[in-house]
């Protein structure tokens, strides 16, 4: 009996795991580096023409056009203009964005199991009774789990530049550059990309010295509006109309 209760508790521990990782990450991570090169970057107020291209490693081209739409969106809202011809732009921004391979991961876990005491009593008036308490032990066991990185890059390339630089050098044309990643157990990367856009924005124009740590909630305000159609909407409309009408 006593393993029973043992197994029925492993099972409703798993279960509750099962349940959290599925419907209870609130939290998003995201990791981002970025570097500043050696062309200066521009100024928000100098209206600068930028053309913004973005890609997607196995992703679907409507994704990238999301991107593409989002990232244009945010620049201008930053006082850049964006082009439509790259030839007529000062400035290229790729956005190249996917998911690695998943990699294994394990730690450790506590399970709770019922764990039942029997006491039998000889004696008395009615001769044997038999009395039964119960309680709860812990026990750890190894949980594995897979783990994905969905990545966002962004790159500022000077076009004038890089038209000039000789295809081995064109490094010498990019003005900034960011990497974020976030871990996670999902392969949704549409679904994290409002984190990482919003923690690359976060860094636009910065050179970080090193690895920064962002922790978004879901219902965090800053990657909302990278949401797709949301801050477009507004753009148009000076009002948010994806947001569900007042009562």
């Amino acid at each position: 009996m006593q393993r029973h209760h043992k197994v029925a508790f492993r099972m409703l521990g798993g279960l509750l795991v099962l349940l959290g990782v599925e419907s209870g990450c609130s939290v998003v991570r995201v990791h981002t580096n970025a570097y500043l090169g050696d062309q200066p970057f521009p100024p928000a107020e100098s209206a600068s023409t930028i053309f913004v291209e973005a890609s997607g490693a196995d992703q679907p081209a409507l994704l990238a056009r999301e991107v593409t739409r989002t990232t244009a969106i945010e620049l201008e809202r930053r006082g850049y203009v964006c082009v439509g011809d790259p030839s007529e732009a000062d400035y290229v921004l790729t956005c190249a964005f996917g998911i690695n391979e998943a990699r294994i991961e394990s730690r450790t876990v506590p399970r709770t199991y019922g764990r039942r005491w029997s006491t039998y009593i000889y004696g008395g008036h009615h001769g044997v009774r038999y009395s039964t308490t119960y309680g709860t032990g812990t026990y750890y066991e190894r949980e594995y789990y897979r783990q994905y990185d969905r990545y966002l890059m962004m790159t500022l390339l000077d076009r004038a530049r890089f038209d000039d630089s000789p295809e081995e050098n064109r490094d010498v044309a990019i003005v900034w550059q960011a990497e974020s990643v976030s871990p996670g157990g999902s392969r949704n990367v549409r679904g994290v990309m409002p984190f990482l856009l919003a923690a690359t924005f976060e860094h636009f124009g910065e050179d970080t010295g090193g690895l920064r740590r962002h922790t978004y909630h879901q219902s965090s305000d800053r990657p909302k509006d990278f949401m797709a159609g949301s801050r477009e909407q507004r753009s148009l409309t000076g009002r948010d109309e994806s947001a569900d009408p007042e009562d």
